[in-house]
């Protein structure tokens, strides 16, 4: 991810990103993740690419 926007940092904690991804995996829209999370689809979506290249990064180095 190139770049990251700077108001979503607060959501970066380990606990919501694994929430945010655990839905993603389940059959919804990010409109409906966006709701339960009270965040923009644009958001829900950010943080899902975030979580996948974190997820890259982690089986990269292992």
């Amino acid at each position: 991810m190139e770049k990251f926007n700077i108001k979503l940092a607060k959501y970066l904690d380990d606990e919501m990103l694994a929430k945010i991804s655990k839905e993603s995996n389940k059959p919804v829209s990010l409109r409906s993740i966006a709701r339960k999370f009270n965040l923009t689809v644009y958001a829900v979506k950010r943080l899902i690419e975030y979580s996948k290249s974190i997820e890259r990064t982690n089986m990269a180095h292992n």
